[in-house]
């Protein structure tokens, strides 16, 4: 299923290894199933014609991909017509270190949703988990292929009072299929794409349950200067989910309050869906830092008396140094080439214009505690 769009699990390289997709940074992703994908379920098995994914990447060279699904013309336990709802479930193909719990796939969703499988006998949802099974890359003409081998699938059956169809919760789905990453730049022209080895590597741990929730809290001043001054905010506090023990990337969703911009106080920061991804990565590459990723069309607003900024997604920034602490993590940051666009309210000290000389320089404490509120060690190895 899963087919998931391409992907579950381990590459099978002998280091840690990386996406990369020719040398712009922005990039769109496109996967496509080759053969046939079989997800095999107490109820029987599901099959789908045509199997497709797409994501975006703001790097040149990546450790995840994040890849939405979609699956039409798929039969269920002997009953055509099924579908099979993603329901703003992503999947996200880590390449991570060989032999670590995060080299492969896990599912993102929603809070509350799942991948819902609709037969005429059966309801199947499959919900978000860590990662599974093993994937097997090879770099083909330009692009790379996926050879799944997945394991370990929780799903939850429904019956609609047919029969084969049992009620319940289980853990022995198996998923096998094949699908070949492609990769366009913004104007539709197709890039090289490859996944390449590379030594070292660093994730983020948090205990030994999967299911994490992580919270970052402003240490000291954080300061973002750009050409109308700067930006300070006493209060910026960041939350995040994980469903791996660990990972080498944590996306955050930060809030801002109390803050003062050019002098201004009353400033107000909208993140509108924009979110923080930290990276571990191997040391000396480009992915180890911070990116920006924000939904279409969105992007950080900063709103002062005099000024309007707004900072749209971006790759990598910057450096970032993680050093462990009692229990948690600390996060240093010193962000530099930030872009960011300025829109005057007609007051002195407002240039407009779009210019990427923006730096940020800050820290934040990093804890995590389980779905239950119960505080875990978090760091960073």
């Amino acid at each position: 299923m899963v087919a998931a769009a391409t992907l579950f699990g381990p590459a099978t390289f002998a280091s840690a290894t990386e996406f990369h997709a020719g040398t712009a940074p922005h990039t769109l992703w496109s996967g496509t199933q080759v053969g046939e994908d079989v997800l095999s379920l107490k109820a029987g098995t599901l099959r789908c014609k045509k199997i497709s994914s797409s994501g975006t990447t703001t790097v040149a060279t990546a450790t995840t991909v994040d890849l939405t699904p979609s699956f039409s013309e798929c039969t269920a336990f002997g009953f055509v017509s099924t579908t099979v709802d993603a329901n703003g479930c992503t999947y996200r193909l880590h390449t991570a270190k060989e032999g670590s719990s995060t080299q492969g796939t896990s599912i993102l969703c929603p809070e509350g949703k799942a991948i819902v499988i609709t037969a005429f006998n059966c309801e199947v949802s499959i919900p978000a988990q860590g990662v599974l099974g093993t994937v097997t890359y090879t770099n083909t003409e330009g692009d790379i292929t996926a050879d799944l081998n997945i394991t370990g699938v929780k799903y939850t059956q429904v019956s609609k009072s047919f029969p084969g169809c049992t009620n319940g919760t289980f853990t022995d789905g198996t998923y096998k299929g094949t699908t070949t990453l492609t990769a366009t730049d913004t104007a539709g022209t197709a890039k090289e794409t490859w996944v390449e080895g590379v030594t070292g590597g660093t994730e983020f741990h948090a205990g030994t349950s999967p299911h994490t929730l992580w919270s970052g809290t402003q240490s000291g001043e954080d300061v973002f200067t750009v050409k109308a001054g700067t930006v300070k905010c006493r209060k910026i506090t960041s939350s995040g989910t994980t469903t791996a023990a660990t990972t080498t990337t944590l996306d955050l969703t930060p809030s801002f309050s109390e803050c003062t911009a050019f002098g201004f106080v009353g400033t107000t920061v909208d993140a509108n869906g924009c979110i923080y991804r930290l990276h571990t990565a191997k040391e000396g590459i480009s992915t180890q830092g911070t990116s920006i990723v924000c939904p279409e069309g969105k992007a950080i607003v900063v709103t002062a008396s005099n000024c309007e900024l707004s900072v749209p997604a971006q790759g990598v920034l910057g450096t970032v140094t993680y050093t462990n602490t009692e229990g948690d993590i600390t996060a240093d940051l010193n962000l530099s080439a930030i872009k960011y666009t300025q829109v005057s309210k007609s007051f002195p000290g407002c240039t407009n214009g779009t210019f990427t000389d923006g730096k940020y320089v800050g820290a934040t404490t990093l804890t995590a505690t389980d779905t239950a509120g119960t505080a875990k060690e978090t760091w960073v190895e």
